[in-house]
């Protein structure tokens, strides 16, 4: 997507009113690598309605969590869905409004409003579900 490694800047902002997918994870173990491939095949797939997604890791360690960030997308092999660490690293973006409880929150917006928000612990994140509601919101 052009941005360099360690280059800050806000995704969410870059994107627009595009539709999109925005996972906030403090835990990346689970399903999280499993649902980012998802998402990034989601978002090949559907160019034509400009789709677009992101990993957001949050935690204690900015540092750790930069490790872990090139680890996933390693893992994930993904092509079109950055892996980004958050500025604000242990709460994630204030806006937001995290839950400070939740290991995984997946953000499902369009036009720049949120059509639904999830919490799973990593290991019982419903892809399906998700990827189900990201077609709904295409059509």
């Amino acid at each position: 997507d052009g941005v360099e490694p360690g280059e800050d800047l806000c995704y969410r902002c870059r994107y627009g009113s595009s539709p999109m997918v925005i996972v906030f994870a403090r835990d990346t173990k689970g399903k999280v690598v499993q649902l980012v491939k998802s998402i990034d095949a989601a978002v090949a797939e559907h160019k034509e309605s400009s789709l677009k997604g992101m990993l957001t890791l949050i935690g204690e360690d900015a540092s750790q969590l930069k490790n872990e960030a090139e680890k996933i997308a390693e893992q994930a092999s993904v092509t079109n869905v950055p892996v980004v660490v958050a500025k604000e690293t242990k709460t994630g973006p204030l806006n937001y409004k995290l839950s400070s409880d939740a290991a995984v929150t997946i953000v499902v917006a369009r036009d720049s409003q949120v059509v639904n928000t999830h919490t799973f612990a990593a290991d019982k994140i419903n892809i399906a579900a998700v990827m189900g509601e990201v077609k709904k919101m295409l059509n």
